[in-house]
């Protein structure tokens, strides 16, 4: 998968609106949600569950059939096609909790406590921080 830009690829844009973030915690999904909808991401397609890793190291608790293979994933239909949430590209960690009870029912608890990663990565796996042209978040973004 090639790197966007372009509006197109929602893990790119939300890379592209977590800049200057990089290891900021206890955002909320309405603070995230917000900052990927300014740079051009549908409501839908900036959850930030769907790029993010369990900070404990468990596997997500839901199988979805998603980048043509059955994967372990943070919900039932999650929309990052670049699969972040199961790799090391992910752009945050959750401290979400999944638990399955005994009618096979998933469980989710703590949902809106995420840090956005040290360093960010493009879906294409190229590190996205630091990277000389791309300017971090202004202060207004980053206490929003």
């Amino acid at each position: 998968m090639a790197r966007c830009l372009d509006q197109k690829c929602f893990h790119d844009n939300l890379v592209q609106a977590m800049l200057g973030r990089e290891g900021e915690d206890f955002l909320t999904n309405a603070k995230i949600e917000m900052a990927a909808q300014e740079v051009g991401n549908p409501h839908d397609f900036a959850l930030p569950n769907d790029h993010s890793r369990r900070f404990s190291g468990e596997d997500w608790c839901t199988l979805v059939d998603q980048c043509g293979q059955q994967r372990l994933a943070p919900n039932k239909m999650p929309w990052c096609s670049t699969c972040c949430y199961d790799g090391d590209h992910h752009i945050f960690w959750s401290w979400r909790d999944c638990t399955i009870d005994s009618a096979g029912t998933h469980h989710h608890d703590k949902p809106n406590r995420y840090q956005v990663v040290e360093e960010l990565h493009w879906c294409d796996g190229t590190i996205a921080s630091n990277l000389p042209g791309t300017p971090p978040a202004s202060d207004s973004e980053s206490t929003s």
